[in-house]
């Protein structure tokens, strides 16, 4: 199932994103009060030991601390920063500009997220 065309995932800037994440970026990209606002949605929507997929992932993560999780999986371009993430179980890097493949079982996750797809979210929805 196609859910975008091929014309609407075409991005501006045709650079490889490799390139650009190739050096580790430890800074922030969500201001204090998002970070905290999307950590207590995940709380109130997350269970105790969910299996989590943290997708667009970087060297920290928003899950909630006070719950506890089965497994949590990172997925990045950068792999100092990924190492740094203290909430993962394990990770892996790919660049899904090249490669769509998917290589975890869907079934085995509770919960798939990634904070910049619900900055991506919001902003469409207040636009």
């Amino acid at each position: 199932m196609e859910i975008l065309t091929y014309h609407q995932r075409q991005k501006k800037d045709e650079t490889n994103d490799s390139e650009f994440y190739s050096t580790p970026k430890f800074v922030y990209h969500l201001d204090e009060n998002f970070r905290k606002n999307l950590s207590e949605l995940y709380e109130e929507e997350f269970e105790n030991n969910c299996s989590v997929l943290d997708l667009m992932s970087s060297w920290d993560s928003y899950l909630p601390k006070n719950l506890k999780y089965k497994k949590v999986i990172g997925h990045g371009l950068n792999k100092e920063e990924l190492e740094r993430n203290k909430a993962f179980n394990n990770y892996w890097i790919q660049n899904f500009n090249i490669n769509q493949k998917f290589p975890l079982e869907m079934k085995l996750l509770t919960i798939v997220y990634g904070s910049s797809m619900a900055i991506f979210t919001i902003s469409r929805e207040n636009s």
